[in-house]
């Protein structure tokens, strides 16, 4: 008696790695959505100024939500994922978001978590998440995005040195 063989399982629309992003290249992709939503805001009216607070939570727990990738993210070759490894919910994208003003009330210390050990910043602790990189990415990318997180980081240090 023969056997069909299985019917091929679904593929997904990008294989996931386990391998942690860092803090660096994290930085990059978040300079790249911090581009985006300021220039979102050029020419906006005091009053759509002032939703402004509401653009930037949202634009990232509805990116990280739909696929765990805001266009920053998608540019370095990074997903948010659950610690567990499955999709982020909407929920946990909100919780994840709201929980970044933890890792911002620390003076960014929260965000600097992710520099060291499992290379997850604190608002992902609190959220059980973590920041992977897409598989296929090339190392060319992620020293690009390593670079621009440095030097999103430097920038405005430099200013304040230039400034005193």
């Amino acid at each position: 008696m023969e056997t069909s063989p299985a019917a091929p399982e679904p593929a997904s629309e990008a294989v996931v790695s386990v391998e942690p992003a860092g803090f660096w290249v994290r930085a990059g992709a978040y300079l790249v959505d911090g581009v985006i939503l300021a220039a979102a805001g050029i020419g906006a009216g005091f009053v759509a100024r002032g939703l402004g607070m509401l653009v930037g939570p949202v634009y990232k727990t509805i990116f990280v939500s739909q696929g765990g990738q805001t266009p920053g993210k998608m540019a370095a070759g990074l997903r948010v994922i659950r610690a567990d490894g499955e999709a982020v919910s909407v929920g946990r994208a909100l919780a994840r978001t709201a929980a970044e003003y933890v890792s911002m009330v620390t003076l960014g210390l929260g965000y600097l978590a992710a520099a060291f050990g499992e290379k997850r910043a604190l608002h992902d602790f609190i959220a059980g998440t973590r920041v992977v990189y897409v598989d296929g990415v090339s190392s060319g990318r992620r020293t690009l995005f390593t670079v621009l997180g440095v030097l999103g980081f430097l920038a405005p240090v430099l200013g304040l040195i230039a400034g005193f």
